[in-house]
């Protein structure tokens, strides 16, 4: 299944992630609404179900349980790794090679066919949750939802690039974070991605 993403209806893709990385469907909100301010219409969207997990680990030091909220990273080939965001533990965690994983990125929800009005290119998925939330598209899939995970790979602007020629958005939008390196970041894919129907830039 590419990551063209999936109907937020089908759950046999879901059910197969939940099983390989040992994740739970997401039933802790508590980092997500207390200490990121995301609500629960926006947790809750039909963009974003089936997108975001709960995973359970228990600390070799203290015994102590933590369930962290997960984000699932793919390329063409499915899911490559899953983004853990929480207090403790963070970072990604690899299901297939480091190759794999420097393609990946996180998607939104798209029906199949469907033509979004723009593509937003984000750092985290939680920076694409809190946009929604701030932004609200005027029908829920007018705006597919793209995150890099944290620093970008050289690959991914591929990724990304397969996806807009699939998916054939109006306009791409780069919201990299507000400081030097997004900003950096936000040129730099500029000028690796174009839109449909855009002539390759002459040398």
């Amino acid at each position: 299944r590419s990551v063209e993403s999936q109907p937020a209806g089908e759950t046999t893709r879901p059910k197969a992630l939940s099983h390989y990385f040992r994740l739970d469907p997401l039933t802790d909100t508590d980092y997500l609404m207390n200490k990121r301010g995301l609500s629960v219409d926006t947790i809750g969207h039909r963009t974003f179900i089936g997108k975001i997990f709960n995973k359970t680990f228990v600390s070799r030091k203290t015994g102590e349980t933590v369930i962290n909220t997960v984000f699932p990273m793919e390329n063409e080939q499915g899911t490559t790794a899953i983004l853990l965001k929480n207090d403790s533990p963070t970072g990604l965690v690899n299901g297939h090679t480091w190759g794999e994983r420097l393609e990946s990125i996180w998607v939104s929800n798209l029906p199949r066919g469907h033509q979004p009005k723009e593509l937003l290119i984000c750092e985290s998925p939680i920076d694409a949750l809190s946009y929604h939330q701030l932004h609200p598209p005027k029908q829920p899939y007018d705006r597919l939802y793209v995150a890099i995970g944290g620093q970008p790979s050289s690959l991914q602007p591929l990724t990304v690039q397969r996806l807009i020629d699939r998916v054939k958005p109006e306009q791409v939008v780069l919201a990299h974070d507000n400081d030097n390196s997004g900003i950096r970041f936000n040129i730099g894919w500029a000028g690796r991605l174009q839109l449909p129907g855009q002539p390759p830039e002459q040398a």
